[in-house]
């Protein structure tokens, strides 16, 4: 999730993500919320990938971390379509 707030900053910095204005700030606000849970989300196809990885250690992080990107996905959509009615 770091990289995906990393990625998404970098984004806003350079200007490739717009935020002037309410939906600009609606929408930079959903693309901080969006890019870590799809990074994370992607990130999740290696979890439990190594030798010394347990799959108690697996199911207890994907117990936390799936519900909290689904929420921040839900979020940044929500907000990112509500950015396109201003």
């Amino acid at each position: 999730m770091v990289m995906g707030l990393l990625l998404a900053a970098v984004l806003v910095i350079v200007g490739l993500i717009p935020s002037a204005g309410v939906a600009g700030g609606l929408g930079t606000a959903a693309w901080l919320l969006m890019m870590p849970a799809i990074c994370a989300f992607m990130g999740m196809d290696f979890t439990g990938s190594t030798t010394y990885t347990s799959l108690s250690g697996v199911e207890k992080e994907m117990r936390f971390a799936v519900p909290s990107q689904c929420i921040a996905a839900a979020l940044g959509i929500a907000l990112w379509m509500l950015a396109r009615f201003f």
